[in-house]
């Protein structure tokens, strides 16, 4: 499945501790490292750059000013897990924090208004004003809306820009521009939130959640955002975010960027890919606990059909696997437009190229991208930016929007500005393995060494290991589909159970009773009947060679 690349030898688990440490922390000392400060110290003029603080001063002027004229302030989201937290972070502090009401927002239908700050939404802020002037507040997006602020501007409006995605050459012209690709959308809406007077820790929980569905490099801020914010989602975070832990059966102190990344965040994204984002908004800032079930039970509901509609579009993916492209564009009209992205998400990780999703709709092809390690999404598209009508996000993921005539140049543009930038890409799937292991170290001293390591993320990767010569002791095929390996195994009187979920059968050697394996694995903490045990979480695993 994999090439192996071990990173280490390490012969003692001091050893061990301080190359997982050197690889991980760079420069931080190890008590940085271990407690990163509060989020809020990285506000600063080295940090962020005096060009940025500045224009939280003249953001926080604008809205103090907006509030004592009595403006009606309208806040401007998107339809994802981190517009819906920098929306529910920004309204709540108006609204609540300083106590007025004259604010509203809105968050684009996917399918009917497209991302952003578009010409759609901007006829809906002009109906919630009656054409009337007011301030707007974009969170999450607005930084390439130039028409449509412009647009704004003539009808005497005021506007706000707080946005992290890709900025073109030329800015809005607007009150302020709180930018910044160092964080997410919802730290912006927080750190904004701060220069109001928010004293509230739980808002950074919001801004914990949307930093792991986004999938930002958990350095600098960000590791100080998700480790503070662990810790107030594990003890006092907001009730509706409490009520939506309880209904995955997670209890919140034992919450992980695990449960974030792949139970709270889709549940939050759900509605904005199966219907409109405005539930999850509702629950992030009700104070109402019949309000809160209800909304999570259709959120709940939203996710699941979100599952079933992923599930039955990528029955509809059909790819040549022997002749793979350098980037793989897969349409069909039918796509549902929410799950394109997952789609993509799906293509990438099996066939180990990026990938571009495409559908149908109104005379418009829309598509989602996603992209490998080391392949900027966003700089190809941007290298054929005249053949699309919008397109717009992350080095690792885009939206794009084109007509259909030409698709067709897409298809042949993308792969020549690939070739050009990236000549001599290695599509082959590497792992880099933290150490090759001896089965003397795995124990609960190095369990606790990775505690402290924590949290995992992207750009803090959980720690991999190697162990070699394991005898296969018992072989399952659990789940309800049946697809889950689980193994016994035994190497010199150490037993261990191994489980390798969704396993890709096809790519496996056959294992029979006694065979010796070599494994690639995570390491976590099972407790079964008030008995804690080691269980190793495979990665891959090949026939054991003598060496």
């Amino acid at each position: 499945m994999y090439e192996w690349e071990i990173l280490s030898d390490c012969k003692t688990l001091d050893e061990l501790e301080n190359f997982l440490l050197k690889s991980r922390c760079g420069d931080l000392s190890l008590s940085e490292y271990y407690n990163p400060p509060h989020p809020k110290d990285f506000i600063s003029e080295e940090y962020f750059g005096l060009d940025f603080l500045d224009n939280l001063k003249n953001a926080k002027k604008q809205i103090l000013d907006s509030i004592h004229n009595n403006e009606l302030i309208l806040i401007h989201g998107d339809y994802d897990a981190d517009g819906v937290c920098a929306t529910s972070i920004m309204f709540d502090t108006i609204t609540k924090v300083l106590s007025y009401n004259n604010c509203g927002y809105v968050i684009p239908d996917r399918f009917e208004d497209g991302y952003g700050l578009s010409d759609k939404t901007v006829q809906k802020l002009l109906d919630l004003s009656f054409n009337k002037p007011f301030l707007l507040i974009t969170v999450d997006c607005g930084i390439t809306a130039l028409k449509q602020i412009e647009a704004l501007r003539k009808f005497n409006c005021k506007v706000i820009v707080t946005d992290h995605h890709h900025k073109g050459e030329s800015l809005p012209e607007c009150e302020a521009i709180i930018w910044s690709d160092k964080v997410v959308g919802s730290t912006l809406s927080w750190i904004l939130s701060l220069g109001l007077g928010n004293k509230n820790p739980a808002y950074l929980g919001l801004a914990s959640i949307a930093t792991i569905t986004d999938v930002f490099p958990l350095k600098d801020i960000n590791r100080a955002i998700i480790k503070h914010g662990l810790e107030i989602l594990r003890k006092k975070p907001f009730e509706p975010i409490d009520r939506l832990i309880e209904s995955i059966n997670k209890k919140k102190e034992e919450i992980s960027t695990v449960d974030l990344g792949f139970g709270i965040g889709p549940r939050l994204n759900s509605s904005g890919r199966i219907g409109t984002a405005d539930i999850a908004i509702e629950m992030l800032t009700s104070t109402d606990e019949m309000k809160m079930t209800e909304c999570i039970k259709i959120i709940n509901s939203n996710n699941l059909e979100r599952q079933k509609i992923t599930s039955e579009s990528l029955d509809k993916v059909d790819i040549d696997e022997k002749n793979l492209p350098e980037i793989i564009i897969s349409f069909d009209k039918n796509y549902h437009e929410g799950v394109m992205g997952l789609i993509a998400s799906k293509i990438l990780q099996k066939y180990h190229r990026p990938a571009l999703v495409v559908s149908e709709g109104h005379g418009v092809l829309k598509g989602s991208a996603r992209s490998l390690e080391g392949v900027n999404i966003v700089e190809l598209l941007s290298k054929i930016s005249d053949i699309f009508k919008s397109y717009g996000g992350h080095s690792q993921a885009a939206g794009f929007s084109l007509l259909p005539e030409n698709f067709e140049k897409l298809k042949e543009r993308i792969i020549t500005e690939f070739q050009k930038i990236y000549p001599n890409y290695n599509f082959k799937r590497k792992l880099k393995i933290d150490c090759d292991l001896s089965i003397n170290l795995l124990n609960w001293e190095l369990f606790k060494i990775l505690e402290k390591i924590e949290p995992f993320g992207t750009g803090n990767l959980e720690p991999i290991f190697c162990t070699r010569g394991f005898s296969v002791n018992e072989i399952k095929y659990v789940g309800s589909e049946k697809n889950h390996l689980s193994l016994k195994l035994l190497k010199e009187g150490y037993n261990f159970k191994g489980i390798f979920f969704s396993v890709p059968k096809n790519e496996l050697p056959d294992l029979f009773l006694g065979q010796k394996i070599d494994i690639v694995y995570k390491i976590s903490s099972n407790e079964f009947n008030g008995k804690r045990s080691l269980d190793l979480h495979l990665v891959d695993l090949k026939l054991h060679e003598s060496r």
